[in-house]
């Protein structure tokens, strides 16, 4: 009794894994004519975690937010608490990314700690680059098995407009 428990188990576990990389695979092929990009508004000044749910074109789901990051004891110390520090994230089924900006003055100082989590997805390439009013992290991925399968390019893009930070997301 308990070798076909284990053995329904596996087979469920296997059902499900195919089901949702199937439903990933589907949602992050593109079609060129369709522009996957949603873009998202929020405010610099409010220092709490502030999340949209957004949709893509071709149907895929998931949450941009920012989070504001408080200050770490040494600011405290050298009364330096001008510098802000935000994490900026995706996070979507098989596709999840974030990393941080600092600003000061209404601008991009640094951006660090590129990161990202996925299921199925090989990435093949990832990049963080920043000025002083755009961040944009990049991954290249692909779903498959050698050569057979699809290529996928995720961006999370940070702008800042006044108090405001514009991300966009591509999939």
């Amino acid at each position: 009794m308990l070798k076909l428990k284990k053995i329904l188990s596996i087979v469920i576990t296997v059902v499900c894994f195919v089901v949702f990389n199937v439903n990933v695979i589907a949602s992050a092929n593109t079609n060129d004519d369709v522009i996957n990009i949603v873009t998202t508004t929020f405010n610099l000044s409010s220092h709490v975690t502030q999340e949209q749910k957004i949709t893509l074109a071709n149907g895929y789901e998931g949450i941009v937010g920012l989070e504001f990051i408080e200050p770490t004891i040494e600011s405290y110390m050298t009364n330096d608490l001008s510098n802000r520090t935000w994490k900026i994230y995706f996070y979507g089924v098989g596709i999840n990314i974030h990393y941080y900006i600092n600003i000061h003055d209404s601008k991009i100082t640094d951006a660090y700690g590129l990161s990202f989590f996925n299921i199925g997805w090989a990435v093949q390439d990832s990049s963080l680059t920043y000025t002083s009013k755009k961040s944009t992290g990049y991954l290249n991925c692909f779903y498959g098995v050698g050569s057979i399968g699809i290529s996928s390019t995720f961006r999370l893009n940070a702008t800042i407009s006044g108090n405001k930070l514009i991300t966009s997301f591509t999939g």
